[in-house]
């Protein structure tokens, strides 16, 4: 007879737990970003200068490259370990995103994606956008130039 209970009480809990967790699970597997709209329409005050993409070029080798990897592409050594994708910065997706966007993303983060408003300037932020923008753009993947993503 207390084995039947603690039979019951086992997969009650088990039951219990698995009900609770799920909304985590959904949760995590979410892959859009809720962004505030002033965020989207915030301008990126710092022109793409030569000087720019290359302090983006540092700071995102020594903040980013980890997780998003040398070429954008999210297979950073790090990025297996946190069990999440990472962003493809060559994905015509993002590319569309406004700088607003992509600076709120870096500025706040979310899951496995740190929030850098603390560890970074401002500056070096939108740094960072200026070099995602020049160095990631789907016109790089077929040769093309730089212009597109210098001339705002």
């Amino acid at each position: 007879m207390l084995t039947i209970h603690l039979s019951r009480a086992f997969l009650l809990s088990i039951a219990f737990l698995v009900f609770c967790s799920t909304p985590l699970f959904a949760i995590e597997r979410s892959t859009s970003w809720d962004i505030p709209g002033e965020a989207k329409q915030r301008q990126n005050p710092i022109l793409p200068t030569q000087a720019s993409i290359g302090r983006g070029i540092l700071v995102y080798a020594k903040n980013c490259q980890v997780c998003h990897g040398s070429r954008g592409d999210g297979d950073g050594p790090s990025s297996l370990s946190l069990g999440v994708a990472m962003a493809n910065f060559m994905d015509p997706a993002i590319q569309r995103q406004s700088d607003g966007s992509l600076y709120w993303k870096i500025t706040v983060g979310r899951r496995a994606m740190p929030n850098w408003q603390l560890q970074l300037s401002e500056e070096d932020r939108w740094h960072v956008v200026n070099f995602l923008r020049t160095m990631f753009s789907a016109s790089d993947q077929h040769g093309g130039t730089h212009d597109d993503a210098t001339s705002k």
